[in-house]
């Protein structure tokens, strides 16, 4: 199983994409909720304290996106980009699954 691809921007407009929409993880990274609530509280937080909001879409973008690619392609999670067995996952992985 592969990852889908990272689009080139997470908005447009006063549209903004955040979760799986704009960052989605394989199934078995149990990584999607945790990504989707991240990116919603950063966008949050740019809303609440940027005095232009029309910058805030931009700016959560720009905050969140290294750390999301890193979560998808396994390096934020302990996971690889292909799916694996429990059995050849890192201890850590498992015991938090």
């Amino acid at each position: 199983m592969d990852d889908i691809a990272t689009i080139p921007t997470w908005h447009r407009g006063p549209g903004v994409l955040v979760g799986d929409a704009a960052n989605a993880t394989s199934p078995n990274a149990g990584q999607g909720a945790s990504l989707a609530m991240e990116d919603a509280l950063v966008l949050a937080k740019c809303l609440r304290d940027l005095p232009d909001t029309g910058q805030a879409p931009a700016a959560d973008e720009l905050l969140r996106r290294q750390r999301a690619e890193q979560v998808v392609a396994g390096r934020g999670c302990g996971l690889g980009r292909r799916a694996r067995h429990p059995s050849q996952m890192p201890v850590a992985a498992v015991s938090r699954a």
